[in-house]
């Protein structure tokens, strides 16, 4: 059992390495890169070449894309995110402020699939065993509290 665990956590750490790496090579290989985003065309219109060029050597981005791909990795596994440009601010402290939204959403939907997921296998479970509805019915409060409780999450949680 402890040799599965390991094997997968395993696993998963070479799928996430091999994802990042994708990503960041893909994102470094697209045209433009972060100062052109920040900047714009207009502002970057009116910079200098050497002030260009300062700012990117500021930003890291004179160095190959290999080595920036090193540091970021680094810095990601002490725990440093980075900056979020369009967010203006931390990245860790932008997920954290989004972290209990996220919670709640996984938390319903985790509620509706297992409420979906019990409806189901009891349909299937009566199309398959004749007389499984004689004996719900037998037990008219669990089957009013059961609709109930529905009815109470599915009408109190809202759309927008």
């Amino acid at each position: 059992m402890l040799g599965q665990i390991i094997r997968r956590v395993f696993t998963g750490v070479i799928v996430l390495w091999i994802t990042t790496t994708l990503i960041y090579l893909g994102l470094g290989l697209a045209p433009g890169d972060e100062l052109d985003a920040r900047l714009g065309p207009e502002v970057a219109a009116t910079l200098t070449p050497e002030d260009v060029e300062a700012m990117r050597a500021e930003l890291g981005l004179d160095r190959a894309l290999p080595i920036r791909y090193a540091i970021w990795l680094s810095k990601v596994v002490q725990g440093d995110l980075g900056y979020s440009s369009s967010e203006d601010m931390n990245v860790t402290e932008a997920l954290r402020q989004r972290v209990g939204a996220t919670a709640m959403l996984v938390a319903v939907a985790l509620f509706f699939g297992t409420i979906f997921g019990i409806l189901i296998v009891f349909g299937l479970l009566c199309a398959k065993i004749r007389g499984l509805i004689t004996f719900w019915a037998q037990f008219p409060s669990l089957s009013r509290a059961f609709r109930a409780l529905f009815s109470l999450y599915s009408l109190s949680i809202p759309l927008a």
